[in-house]
């Protein structure tokens, strides 16, 4: 190399690195993007700076490009080269893959925020991106074979894939899981007959937070042979399943109405999708019903599912409906206890009552023999407005609140019913539906009399009469008010 060879490289680093790394520097300034800063950045600490390293070896020094010295700074360029690389890899597929969700939140409007692509492809590609980079690093700077090093690595591998094979195996399930991706980290799926949300995915397993709060770590090779379900893709809410047994002298179809009005009246199991009661199997003496239902997302399950179970049996009760032991002897000896005890309780119960309390024994006796008790949750409808109500309610235990509905649809609270007091009178007697609706405002129980028995009472108190039209009238005029108001 002549000198005027060598002044040309001296005088071009001399103004061509200051430009750049100026240039670069004015450049950052201006950007705003985080992944081109970082991308900056590495270029103007160490690709720039590397690159003329190499030229000042190479064309400046005349160092040949087999000395170990050039070779060294050749390897440290293709290695800032390969770095620049990764970062434009990542910054274009995690862009990407928000951009897609993006657009898929703005169409099905679900509110659902997806990540980025999952760390396991990401992990892939870079692995992909290393090896070339490497490969060409030996070939072209270290005048490696690469025919030979694939020869050997290719018969170690036989050895090493019937040593590894399971962890093999599923990793390769993991990458296919990842390239499908049939699930995200935060997806609530059912993998076989596990069921949980997703809360982690790696190279070789599945972790699963189950609905008992525990972790199933499930290997891909797995996850990879059973059938996936992803339940939030599917619905947009959570899933839930539930076992319940009754005995086999109820009709199913009788079974199936009463837990649906269960489900029904839970106030966080969504409508939409419907629940769904399906006959799983029978015992000996019982049928199992299997519950399914959805919670919009963002509802514990655990806690809905802990408001049917409790709303269930008192309809359950209500609608006299249970479950047979096999001793039977034992649970007919039970059941007449409980009937006893239920009209003894009965007839106490409605002699504490003061629109009842004057009644001699043998009207409370006819009363108690075929008045009903039910029993309801917090919360619970006992009566809906609209509804025809061929009973007298009267509040024996607990308290209960009346709601009307003025022009646009919103219910008030009117009054409030206590012990003692009764409601329903006005469907009962002019046969037309409810003009309110009474919720249970702690758990209650009602009495309920028949027309029958409300009418015999009637003819042996003539105040009763004078009281069930004043409380009539009162109730007339706030609901009027409620009515009118808007």
């Amino acid at each position: 190399m002549t000198t005027n060879d060598i002044l040309f490289w001296v005088i071009l680093l001399s103004v061509a690195f200051p430009v750049t790394v100026v240039a670069l520097t004015e450049l950052r300034a201006r950007t705003h993007s985080e992944s081109a800063l970082q991308l900056i950045r590495i270029t103007t600490n160490s690709t720039a700076p590397l690159i003329a390293a190499w030229v000042l070896v190479e064309k400046v020094f005349g160092i040949p490009r087999t000395d170990t010295i050039s070779k060294v700074v050749q390897t440290l360029c293709y290695v800032s080269v390969l770095n620049m690389a990764l970062l434009m890899l990542n910054t274009f597929l995690v862009t990407r893959r928000q951009r897609e969700a993006a657009r898929k939140q703005s169409t099905t409007q679900q509110g659902q925020t997806q990540q980025g692509p999952s760390k396991v492809l990401l992990d892939f590609f870079r692995f992909i991106v290393i090896l070339v980079g490497t490969g060409v690093v030996l070939a072209v700077v270290w005048n490696v074979n690469l025919g030979g090093v694939i020869t050997t690595l290719g018969v170690g591998s036989i050895i090493i894939g019937f040593a590894l094979q399971d962890t093999l195996g599923s990793i390769v399930s993991g990458f296919v899981t990842m390239v499908r991706r049939p699930f995200v980290v935060g997806d609530k799926v059912l993998i076989g007959t596990m069921e949980g949300t997703v809360t982690e995915i790696t190279w070789n397993s599945v972790v699963l937070r189950q609905p008992d709060r525990s972790l199933a770590i499930l290997p891909q090779s797995d996850v990879a042979k059973r059938a996936v379900v992803n339940l939030t893709h599917l619905t947009g809410s959570e899933h839930s399943e539930v076992f319940v047994e009754f005995s086999k002298q109820h009709p199913p179809n009788n079974v199936k109405r009463v837990m649906l009005s269960a489900l029904m009246s839970t106030p966080s199991v969504s409508h939409s999708p419907e629940p769904l009661i399906r006959v799983r199997d029978h015992t000996d003496v019982n049928i199992r019903y299997s519950v399914r239902f959805w919670t919009p997302v963002g509802v514990s399950p655990l806690e809905t599912r802990d408001q049917f179970l409790s709303r269930l049996w008192y309809i359950a009760k209500r609608y006299d409906l249970h479950w047979e032991l096999p001793t039977r002897k034992i649970v007919q000896t039970a059941a007449e206890h409980h009937e006893n005890r239920i009209l003894t309780q009965y007839r106490d119960e409605l002699a504490t009552v003061p629109l009842l309390f004057k009644m001699g024994g043998d009207v409370l006796e006819y009363v108690a023999k075929g008045a009903l008790l039910h029993e309801y949750a917090a919360g619970e409808y006992i009566v809906r407005e609209g509804e025809m109500v061929g009973s007298l309610f009267v509040i024996v235990a607990g308290e209960a609140r009346a709601l009307v509905s003025d022009r646009a649809g919103k219910q008030h609270h009117v009054f409030t019913l206590k012990y003692g007091e009764f409601f329903g009178e006005s469907s009962l007697f002019s046969g037309r539906p409810s003009p309110y609706s009474v919720t249970a405002s702690s758990d209650s129980s009602v009495v309920l009399l028949d027309k029958q028995m409300v009418n015999r009472l009637v003819e042996s108190d003539a105040m009763l009469v004078k009281e069930i039209g004043r409380v009539i009238s009162d109730r007339r005029e706030r609901i009027m008010d409620v009515q009118t108001a808007r």
